[in-house]
Parts: structure tokens; C-alpha cells; sequence
């Protein structure tokens, strides 16, 4: 007779797929031969509603580029941007952003450039864990936090080194309760997350030591647009415009939504960051419900890539981490 824990096994991995219902967005930064005023005829005309506006964080309901002064140009390629996607969804969402990344690759004229300084944004919609009970809320969050404070070296060690900067700066660095392991009970935790809850004000939750609350959006996992967009944003990628890349690491980072709101509880340990990062990834796949996935396309397309990823930068040391492990 099976046991309820592989009962339970067998209950998430035939529940695990991607999520075509759960909203995303993607902000691209890159540098390009056209200005953005150019380049958002082009994806306009290219069937994808695009406009070039001055710098905003609102969100809107087209494509936008804006122009960022953070990012450095590159040679042939003057103009700096960022490129913000609408809320997406699901297949349909990929193609849209296919298209986007076609003009930018394979338009006659049109020299685009990624560098170090530039980086990759990805957001996930969490209104659901927003709007729900606070029970649900606090719960949500804690695993989220927890999974990716304990894999955190594993993003990392998917990423060349230049990610390793203060633009994405590790969870252990910012959420309060979580900087050092196990100082605060789980208890604790959730009885903050709650009150964060009631408030609909994140208050000290995630902030920069050093630089206070102006600082807190530069976490890679980012929760200042909680209360006000509603999402929850991935700030680990360095930059890119291919698509395979891209579509991977939209799957793999809503894996960790997914999974969190799967999840009874996860509970929040260093251990793996004592192991190997090998070790730590096959244990995160698993988690993730990637090396299961026999049903879903686009899982099975997010762990080949995350595969292909770690034999890539295998070599490099993770250091922007609470704990530096072997390979």
C-alpha cells in the first residue's frame, strides 16, 4: 500500500504545469542602433501594440519602452531602454514576447546589444495570495521566501558572476526573520507576515540595511509592488533577448509561485546551502516538480535549460550568498 507521502508526491506532480492562468511580465533592458521611439513603430507594426513614453512605473495594457540612464550603452548601440511587457499570459504571452524579441533580433538596420550592467525582470502575479486570507497569505509568502532563501545559490550558480551585484542582492540580505537561519521561529514569521497583511504595508518586512526602504526593490526576489501592482518580481537575469532563454526562466520562476502555494509548508534551513550545489539543484528541480513533468511541455522545456545552464557556469564560484558551497 503507498504510504501518504507518496500519495501526496503522486497529487503534486500530476497538479504541477504552467500556469496559463497566472498573469507575468518581463522588463528587458538592453541597448539598441534605434532609438525607442524607432523601435516601438517597429513592434507595433509588427502586430504587437508598443509605445515609447517617458519613464513610468505604471501599468498599462500595451508593450512600452522607456528609457533607463542605469544601463550602460555599447558599441553600435547608443540608445539605452527598457522594454516592459503588459500583464501576459501563458502560451499566448510567449508568442507576444517572441515576436517583441524577433524585431529586435532579425530586423534589417537594427543592431541590438546586451552588457553586464543590464538585467532581466521578471514579475508574477500574486492578487490571489494578496486578496485571499490572511491565513493563506502569511503561508504563501513564508514558503516563497523560505524556497528561495535555501536554493538562493542555486539562481545564482544558473547566472554568470556579473549577476552577482547589487542589483540583485540576496533574500538574506534583506527580509527581516530570515537573515540568519532559524533566529526566528516559523511561528514568528507567519505572525509577521499576517500583520503585514492586515496593514497592506510590507513596513520593515524587506528592506536594505544599509540603504532603508529606498534600497528594497534591488532584492532579486523583489516584494515592493505587493500592495500596489500586486506581484512579486524576479530580479536574478542577467540580460537577454533569446527567447528560449527567456521563456525558461519565466516557467522556472513561476515554479517557485506555484510550488509555494502547492505547499503545506516549506521549511526554512540552510542545509542545502552545505551541500553541493549539484547536490542543491537536483533537490530544487524535485521540489519544483521539474523532474516529474512528463505532462507538460513547458516544464520539461524549463529543466533541460536549468540543466544546460549548470554545466554552463559550473565552474564559477557563488559568492553572493550567505554561504559560499562547493560545486
Amino acid at each position: 500500500m503507498e504510504t501518504q507521502k507518496q500519495t501526496t508526491q503522486k497529487k503534486e506532480s500530476k497538479m504541477r504545469k504552467f500556469n496559463q492562468d497566472r498573469g507575468f511580465g518581463i522588463e528587458i533592458e538592453l541597448a539598441c542602433s534605434k532609438s525607442k521611439e524607432v523601435i516601438a513603430q517597429l513592434i507595433s507594426d509588427a502586430g504587437v501594440v508598443c509605445e515609447s513614453e517617458s519613464y513610468n512605473h505604471m501599468t498599462v495594457s500595451y508593450w512600452k519602452i522607456v528609457k533607463d540612464v542605469s544601463i550602460n550603452p555599447s558599441s553600435g548601440a547608443r540608445y539605452t531602454m527598457e522594454i516592459v511587457s503588459p500583464i501576459l499570459y501563458g502560451t499566448a504571452g510567449l508568442a507576444e514576447l517572441n515576436k517583441v524579441l524577433n524585431v529586435l533580433n532579425n530586423t534589417d538596420g537594427v543592431t541590438t546589444k546586451v552588457n553586464k550592467s543590464m538585467g532581466i525582470h521578471v514579475h508574477h502575479d500574486l492578487t490571489n495570495w494578496r486578496n485571499g486570507t490572511r491565513e493563506n497569505f502569511a503561508n504563501n509568502m513564508n514558503n516563497l521566501v523560505s524556497l528561495v532563501s535555501k536554493y538562493e545559490h542555486c539562481l545564482f550558480s544558473l547566472l554568470p558572476p556579473s549577476r552577482q551585484s547589487q542589483w540583485c542582492r540576496p533574500v538574506r540580505e534583506f527580509m527581516i526573520d530570515y537573515r540568519t537561519n532559524d533566529v526566528c521561529s516559523y511561528t514568528n514569521r507567519v505572525r509577521t507576515l499576517k500583520r503585514i497583511h492586515r496593514n497592506e504595508d510590507l513596513g520593515s518586512f524587506q528592506e536594505n540595511p544599509t540603504s532603508g526602504r529606498s534600497g528594497m526593490r534591488y532584492c532579486g526576489l523583489n516584494f515592493a509592488n505587493l500592495f500596489t501592482r500586486g506581484s512579486v518580481e524576479f530580479r536574478y537575469h542577467q540580460a537577454s533577448t533569446n527567447i528560449q532563454k527567456l521563456s525558461a526562466w519565466i516557467v522556472f520562476t513561476q515554479a517557485f509561485v506555484e510550488t509555494a502555494e502547492l505547499k503545506k509548508s516549506i521549511s526554512y534551513t540552510d542545509a542545502m546551502t552545505r551541500t553541493t550545489v549539484a547536490s542543491a539543484l537536483r533537490r530544487l528541480r524535485c521540489d519544483l516538480g521539474l523532474t516529474k513533468a512528463n505532462n507538460d511541455f513547458y516544464l520539461q522545456g524549463c529543466d533541460a535549460e536549468i540543466k544546460r545552464r549548470y554545466h554552463l557556469y559550473k565552474t564559477n564560484a557563488v559568492t553572493n550568498s550567505f554561504v559560499a558551497v562547493a560545486r
